[in-house]
């Protein structure tokens, strides 16, 4: 007769699972976008919504928390996917070569204003919202 449940996982431990998984899972986002991008030479942000009902998943599956703080991890890991799958689109691995610039040129491309740059921010704010809804257990 088995009384207790020893394979339960405490808050910490579930915190940490959850950071693991992010990470790789942010990591290959990045990848899997940036590569699909440059591969089909179409930059769209419809990739990112795909990345944020991941990223939801990921997190509510390997974390099972209902803490904010699960939220704002999927924030914080879509906002990362985001902004390195746009540099690496516009400079590929040459964007390793020269970060900063890179970056700039990257921040520069988000403040540039007509229909389809507005439409692309509102897509990616709408992947963030997704992210930040589907991260934790409610």
């Amino acid at each position: 007769m088995n009384i207790f449940n020893t394979k339960i996982l405490n808050n910490r431990q579930r915190w940490q699972r959850a950071l693991l998984f992010s990470a790789l899972g942010t990591v290959l986002c990045i990848l899997l976008c940036s590569f699909l991008q440059r591969m089909f030479r179409i930059h769209s942000s419809l990739f990112y919504l795909i990345s944020s009902l991941f990223m939801g998943w990921l997190i509510q599956e390997s974390g099972h928390g209902v803490q904010k703080k699960f939220s704002i991890l999927a924030v914080v890991c879509m906002i990362l996917i985001i902004f390195f799958s746009d540099m690496f689109y516009f400079f590929g691995t040459n964007a390793l070569y020269n970060l900063p610039t890179a970056m700039f040129y990257t921040v520069q491309s988000y403040l540039h204003i007509d229909f389809s740059s507005l439409l692309s921010l509102l897509i990616k704010a709408a992947s963030i919202g997704i992210a930040y809804e589907r991260a934790r257990v409610l």
